[in-house]
């Protein structure tokens, strides 16, 4: 398996969900496995957004209690691991 992921270091600046919807469909496209993984999100409405966008299994927040094994364990999962 293949996986492209979008590393941030302080979540989104401003409303990012239709850049990366459309990378998702590329990444769909391309049968690579999508994954978004920041630091922290503060701003509620856009992790919200992340989360639609990417889905609940897919992005990772590790201001979250567990959120960097989850993402560990994502990768590995994603590429046959």
């Amino acid at each position: 398996g293949r996986t492209a992921i979008e590393i941030k270091a302080a979540g989104s600046f401003g409303d990012d969900s239709e850049k990366y919807e459309r990378y998702k469909a590329i990444a769909d496209e391309r049968k690579l496995a999508y994954l978004y993984v920041t630091r922290q999100e503060t701003h509620e409405p856009y992790r919200r957004q992340t989360l639609r966008v990417f889905g609940e299994d897919s992005a990772f927040f590790l201001s979250d209690t567990h959120s960097w094994e989850k993402f560990i364990n994502a990768v590995r999962s994603t590429n046959g691991l």
